[in-house]
Formats: structure tokens, sequence, C-alpha cells
């Protein structure tokens, strides 16, 4: 009953405007004990403290320190000491369970996203490498739907076809019809009027197509995955991505790295300033009263670990080899299952995990990726996808036992 509440809640929240009220059910159901939990994973920065108190009897959150200062609280939630027992996990054929595959990809967007490997053959051989990751995820969202739904869960992707953007419009129709109104919408938002006009000639005549993809077609693209996936109230949500541990040479081609791991991410680790804003606040809120965070740690530590098993591929536990990883993340219990407050993983409500499987400029990994001994969905691919699609799915079947 508690889940249903919860479910109703915050997939209402998808519909409307996202307001406080919405988490209402919540009041005298959450304890102090599981706030400070959730606290571990969504704190990165202590000038977050500007926007909430807490204490055994009511969580309180401010728009601002001067309104803190006050005691102007935006919202207050009022605490229980009577804990609530957890609900009883579904089983996989119950499930419905969502499956982003990371990225564009096809022959022009794979550029654009910087996720098109080309091996520099020194160091692989001489063999020509190419391939890119918007592929790679979509044939493991493919066979990972197949497995799922042979044992009668109800799955969803977010998309099914390589070169698909799941915003409405692909890029080049955005550039052509919405572009310059997009532009002018950004702009007016800039309150000094020389800089409106600076990033106004910018953006319309010296700007590159990769910087237009990043700064405005991209985040419409995430926000349209988001919305897709809450709209289909998913039990949980698998999102595909494949990672790189190494930069480029002079002629862009992939270096190759010596390094492979594995990883997840869950949602959490919010960074300074990001509770300027009420949407910010309202994400920050929901991770510390919902059970969102504990069953996507638990579901990730269990994809970490078959990733490591089916693929041979370690979980990254040193932040020195990921510099991003002590920037913007936190370490949690389980080996290589980091909180981020990634665009997905604060957007999407609910269980999930954010799953990179292992380094596709490794100089090994690459030639074994590059190699189409297996077919998905028609599709020749390296057998090392199925391997990926397989340890999720093997994951998922122990998160539901």
């Amino acid at each position: 009953m508690f889940k249903t509440i919860l479910y109703i809640s915050i997939f209402s929240c998808v519909l409307h405007a996202q307001q406080f009220k919405d988490f209402n059910t919540y009041q005298n159901k959450i304890t102090y004990e599981k706030i400070k939990s959730n606290l571990e994973y969504t704190q990165k920065s202590i000038s977050l403290l500007d926007h909430y108190t807490l204490s055994k009897t009511s969580l309180k959150i401010y728009a601002s320190l001067q309104d803190k200062q006050q005691d102007n609280s935006e919202y207050e939630l009022q605490l229980t000491s009577e804990i609530i027992p957890s609900p009883k996990q579904k089983k996989l054929s119950a499930m419905r369970i969502a499956i982003d595959p990371g990225h564009i990809g096809g022959e022009t967007c794979c550029f654009l996203e910087s996720r098109y490997i080309y091996m520099d053959p020194k160091v692989v051989n001489g063999r020509d490498i190419r391939f890119h990751e918007g592929e790679l995820a979509v044939l493991t969202a493919l066979h990972l739907q197949e497995l799922l739904e042979a044992k009668g869960a109800e799955v969803m992707l977010t998309k099914k076809r390589v070169g698909e953007s799941v915003y409405h419009k692909d890029f080049f129709t955005w550039q052509r019809e919405d572009f310059r109104s997009t532009i002018e919408e950004y702009v007016e938002k800039i309150e000094n009027t020389d800089d409106r006009a600076s990033q106004r000639s910018q953006w319309l005549t010296r700007s590159h197509l990769w910087s237009l993809f990043r700064k405005f077609y991209n985040p419409l693209d995430l926000k349209a995955r988001a919305d897709k996936i809450n709209a289909f109230a998913p039990d949980m949500t698998i999102v595909i991505h494949y990672n790189v541990g190494a930069g480029n040479n002079e002629s862009g081609q992939n270096i190759g790295s010596s390094d492979n791991y594995n990883m997840a991410f869950i949602p959490g680790s919010f960074l300074a300033g990001e509770l300027k804003t009420k949407i910010g606040r309202y994400h920050f809120l929901r991770l510390l009263i919902t059970n969102d965070l504990q069953n996507s740690l638990r579901l990730s530590s269990k994809v970490v670990k078959k990733f490591t098993q089916k693929l041979n591929v370690p979980p990254l536990e040193n932040e020195q080899h990921a510099d991003y990883l002590h920037k913007y993340c936190m370490s949690t219990t389980a080996p290589g299952v980091y909180a981020r407050n990634l665009t997905l993983t604060r957007l999407v409500q609910g269980t999930m995990c954010y799953g990179e499987s292992l380094y596709q400029d490794n100089i090994k990994e690459s030639i074994l990726l590059a190699t189409k001994d297996d077919e998905i969905a028609g599709v020749k691919v390296s057998s090392r996808v199925r391997k990926v699609a397989e340890a999720y799915f093997e994951a998922i079947v122990d998160y539901c036992q």
C-alpha cells in the first residue's frame, strides 16, 4: 500500500507541475534515521546546508540561506519514530522495466556526441577499428529486452533504432526549425544587455555544430528520455552506457587505454549551487524521503558484480583513475557504485542503474568489440555486447529474488 501511494504521488508530479505538496503523503511516515542515511549519498557540498534543516521531528526545505535564517521554510515534512517496513519485492514476471540505450549514435550524431571510437592503428597492430557507443547501447538494450520479456516482464525501450533521438525532432530538424528561437530564449535570461548581445552573436554566427548539440539539443533529448520513462512508471530503469578511459591523438584517433573498469551511477551527490532552483530542491527532497536511493544502490551493486564476473572487468574503486569521481561523485558502500547528479539520475524517478560496463577504448577490448562474431536483432555485433546484456539480466534476476 505504501509503495502504491508512493507511485501515485511521484507519477502525478510527472504529469503536472512539480510541487512540494506532492510529498504530503509522506507526512509522519519517514524517520530521521532514513533521511540521515540518504544524506550520505546526496550532500556533496557543505553549502547545501543553506537549504535545509533536519531535526528528530522535522525536515525543512528553504529557497535560500536568508530564508533559512528567518525560518521561512518552503516545505516542512513531519517525521516519525515508527519504522515503516519496506514493500515486498516484486517477482520479475510482475515487473515493469524501462531501458534507456545511451546516446543517439548514427553516422553524424556519434561525432557530435564524441562517442565514435576510431582507434589509432599503432596501438591495435595496424587494424582499422571503428565503431560507436550508440549502436552498442541499442543492441545491448534489444537483447536485454528479449531476455526480460522471456521471463514475463513488461519492458519499454526509450528508443529501438541506432541514430534515433528520443526528442520528437532530430538534431538537424531542430537546428533548421527551432535553433533561432531557442537562442533567443536563452539570451533573454541574461541580465547584462552587452553580454546578451555578445552571446546572441556568438551562438548565431560562430558556433560549431558540436557546441550547439551539447549546449542546447542534448538536454532536450535527455529530458525527453526522462519524461518517457516516468510516464511508463517503471519498477526499475536501466540506463545503458559504455565507458572510455583515454583521449585522442592529433588526428582524432583514440590513443587507447591500458585500463579497463566497470562502474554504475545512482542518484545523489548534489554539488554547490544545485539547490538554488526549486526543481533541484524538489529532487533533493525526493531522494531523501523515498526508497529510490537505497533500492538503486542494491540493484547497481548487483549489476557491477555481474559485470565483473561475466566480462572479467574489475569495478573502478580508485578515484585517481577518473578525476570526475572525485569532483562530482560520492562513493557508496558497494565497490564501483557512485552517486552522481547526472540529468537522468536526477530526473528519472524510482529504482535505477546507470551502467558503464567497460572501457570501449581499452586496447584489447576495442579489438573484441570490433569483432563481429555474433548477431542481435539481425545486426552483426561483438559477442561482448551479448555478455553485457546478460550481465544486466542476471543482476535483475538476483535483485528480484
